[in-house]
């Protein structure tokens, strides 16, 4: 695991209870170059502006009174959007039935890239109906997955 994924980590288990505390679900965190975090929150029934703005309020007065991060950063809190990352085996289990595109660090079948409605879990492996047939796709080389409601 790199120095970056440690830190991402580090952030994202500080501050998931005060988003939860705050009626929120953390969606995804990245950190896009020098201490810029874009954190991604959903509720049920979606979000508005002033949501974003509340929690963003909320998150920063967290890292402020921490040394997390340190002094300098800039903090960018949206939605998820209707084509939400899917990145928790939760997540996988809970969109059953919707389309996702799927990402893979390995190829399965000379391909990395997967379409399809998302069937749920079986064990480790998330499966993906596509053209008819379900895809066994192993959890852990999962690089990227998203909702895909604009092929509807």
């Amino acid at each position: 695991m790199t120095d970056l994924h440690v830190i991402q980590d580090k952030i994202e288990a500080f501050i998931e209870p005060v988003i939860k505390q705050n009626g929120y679900e953390l969606v995804d965190l990245e950190i896009a170059g020098q201490n810029y975090l874009r954190i991604r929150v959903g509720r049920e029934g979606g979000l508005n502006l002033d949501d974003c703005a509340a929690i963003s309020r909320k998150i920063e007065e967290a890292l402020d009174a921490s040394d997390i991060i340190g002094d300098k950063y800039f903090l960018e809190v949206s939605s998820p959007g209707i084509n939400r990352p899917v990145k928790k085996r939760e997540d996988f289990a809970r969109f059953a039935g919707k389309r996702v595109k799927i990402i893979t660090r390995e190829k399965i079948q000379d391909t990395h890239s997967f379409a399809g409605i998302l069937k749920g879990l079986s064990g480790d492996n998330v499966q993906v109906e596509e053209n008819g047939a379900v895809m066994e796709i192993p959890f852990d080389i999962i690089k990227k997955a998203n909702l895909d409601e604009e092929a509807f």
